[in-house]
């Protein structure tokens, strides 16, 4: 399932950036059961359609949150007012203590239930 590096094998890595040129990645390790793929796999998110939308958010999504610890990539439904359909938690650093895992990578994702089927408001 996982190389030495602790990465899925498969996609295991989603790029935000230009075609040429420096690109941000973003990694999906195989975790354990509060994070990662197997955190995913736990909860029963894990599909071929979960990994499009996790590439899809971390590549054109709006990063909500960058700080030391924690980026999150959001795709919003642009509507008045504006409203996260689905969400990539990550922590580009190091995970905890441990300096073997880092970047630690995609820690959830989740669709977003209350924002599902919400018609647009006029502003």
């Amino acid at each position: 399932m996982a190389d030495k590096g602790g990465y899925m094998w498969g996609r295991s890595r989603y790029t935000r950036g230009p075609r040429i040129g420096p690109k941000l990645v973003v990694v999906l390790r195989c975790g354990s059961s509060t994070w990662g793929y197997r955190h995913l796999k736990k909860k029963g998110r894990w599909s071929t359609a979960f990994d499009r939308k996790i590439a899809n958010t971390v590549q054109s999504g709006t990063i909500t949150v960058d700080m030391p610890g924690r980026r999150i990539f959001d795709d919003i439904l642009k509507q008045c007012p504006p409203k996260s359909r689905f969400k990539v938690v990550t922590n580009p650093g190091k995970m905890g203590r441990n300096p073997h895992v880092n970047p630690q990578g995609i820690v959830t994702a989740y669709i977003n239930p209350d924002k599902i089927g919400v018609a647009a408001k006029k502003c």
